[in-house]
């Protein structure tokens, strides 16, 4: 559970996340205010892995696009539900472009093959983006760790 400090000024909710430079695991603080009232969709994005794909020079157009796509359709925990057929179809890419950008995706860790009973189901993995409670996402991240091992 994440540590919570209350005082003046916004929430601060600590959770726990990997430090770029050194590997090691460690607490974070988050700043929280009143709950968010948005009219439209929104999610968590991490500035350190944006930059990290920003600064990739193999990285190409369609990969970038396709996670960008990803991201936006991304579901509560990160579950992102799509036919390659029906992504390539909005984004005016090939089917086999699509393919290819997942396999990397997948490769690199960013997306998580899901249940094979529900098809076309991954997860978006906690370390690059998050959506749900904020408050969960120590505990998420601590799961989505033992799934992987």
């Amino acid at each position: 559970m994440p540590r919570r400090h209350r005082g003046k000024g916004p929430e601060r909710v600590y959770v726990q996340a990997v430090d770029e430079a050194t590997g090691e695991l460690g607490l974070v603080p988050v700043y929280m205010g009143k709950a968010l009232a948005w009219k439209e969709k929104y999610l968590l994005l991490f500035q350190a892995r944006a930059e990290q794909f920003a600064c990739d020079r193999a990285l190409t157009g369609e990969q970038l696009k396709v996670f960008l796509f990803l991201v936006a359709r991304c579901d509560w925990e990160n579950w992102v539900r799509l036919r390659y057929k029906d992504m390539a179809e909005a984004m005016g890419l090939h089917f086999s472009q699509v393919g290819r950008a997942m396999r990397y995706w997948i490769k690199r860790g960013v997306l998580i093959r899901g249940p094979q009973r529900y098809g076309s189901c991954y997860r978006l993995s906690s370390q690059y983006a998050f959506k749900g409670k904020l408050t969960d996402l120590q505990a998420y991240r601590q799961r989505e760790a033992r799934r992987s091992h």
